[in-house]
């Protein structure tokens, strides 16, 4: 009766390991949601003090910090104003003192408001002066700038090695494997898109498939509908998405960077000048159930959602707060509001 007794007692303690190891695992997976907006010209803005972040930077940061946003989209690859003032990476691969500067100011003032930042590297696309003498300049800008942020000051930091990435995936292994050779504690991950309407989906799931390494977030890049269908679709693409999927990606979050923007015309939307479209804006509305579903999806519920806009693309102009549209800047406010419970009256853009 006691051998019973104690095996009994046994298979119920492991049960309760075996449940409380779950519940871990299920916690390190499952995160708050968190907002963030499309920042890229941010290393441009040399309206700056001698060291530090540009003050159209600071105005926004104490901003966005405010209203409940936890993610800022930089990009250490950038051409506005111009490459040598916005790109953290020259040519050859060496480091640009003024931007690593300006950077490492943002990073800690971002810090200080609560926000992370997505410091996003671009291959031969958008990209100042990098990838222009090939992968391997390429790849040494990468590791300058992982010794450079080694610091515990600069744990705020997530790499997107390659956006909307072109590289084979031998290629980008290189980089994930020289970022954790250097600094293993770096959270890396890559973007993919791809131009096929019909197949996106599951085309971007298999070349997630074809990398077979271990990511920190996956960042589909979903085909842009001219129409409210990418707004509505989102669920359904996340479900997709995960269900093509190798086993091993299926613990990773998923962060959605760039869904859509206004203003737009690459896919043939857009409704103003300079080039026009088929006339379609992505609405208020859009914005709101492309986000909720992103959070409200279950297993398949997103971890980050960007408010993607031009508006930060150029910040040495003004902050972006000024140059949101009046849908944006209404934005701004409303997705904290729906998807944070964080309501703040309006005022004035800094």
């Amino acid at each position: 009766m006691k051998s019973q007794y104690l095996k009994g007692l046994a298979s119920r303690v492991a049960f309760l390991i075996m449940m409380i190891r779950i519940q871990e695992a299920g916690a390190q997976v499952q995160t708050s949601f968190w907002l963030g907006v499309s920042y890229f010209g941010a290393l441009g803005d040399r309206t700056n003090p001698p060291h530090g972040p540009g003050f159209n930077v600071q105005r926004d940061l104490d901003h966005l910090g405010a209203l409940g946003y936890k993610l800022i989209r930089v990009w250490a690859t950038w051409d506005m104003p111009s490459p040598i003032a916005a790109s953290l990476i020259l040519a050859d691969g060496s480091v640009n003192p003024g931007v690593l500067e300006r950077l490492k100011g943002l990073i800690t003032y971002a810090d200080n408001k609560g926000l992370q930042v997505d410091l996003t590297f671009s291959y031969r696309k958008f990209t100042g002066p990098i990838g222009g003498t090939g992968f391997n300049a390429y790849k040494t800008g990468i590791a300058n700038a992982t010794r450079e942020l080694k610091a515990s000051a600069y744990s705020n930091v997530i790499f997107d090695l390659c956006n909307e990435c072109p590289l084979s995936p031998g290629q980008i292994r290189q980089l994930i494997d020289t970022v954790r050779s250097l600094h293993p504690g770096r959270k890396v991950f890559v973007s993919f898109s791809d131009p096929d309407p019909i197949h996106n989906v599951i085309n971007i799931a298999r070349k997630y498939n074809r990398l077979g390494r271990r990511l920190d977030y996956l960042a589909p890049h979903f085909f842009r509908n001219c129409s409210s269908a990418w707004a509505t679709q989102t669920r359904s693409r996340l479900n997709a998405f995960r269900m093509g999927l190798n086993p091993s990606y299926l613990a990773i979050p998923i962060y959605l960077q760039e869904e859509n923007r206004r203003h737009y015309a690459g896919d043939g939307c857009d409704s103003g000048p300079p080039r026009k479209g088929n006339g379609y804006e992505p609405s208020p509305n859009d914005f709101d159930t492309a986000s909720s579903q992103a959070q409200n999806n279950g297993a398949n519920s997103a971890q980050a959602w960007v408010l993607h806009t031009r508006a930060g693309f150029n910040l040495s102009a003004a902050t972006l707060c000024r140059q949101l549209d009046p849908v944006e800047l209404n934005l701004l406010y409303d997705l904290p509001c729906h998807r944070l419970g964080i309501c703040l009256p309006r005022r004035p853009c800094p």
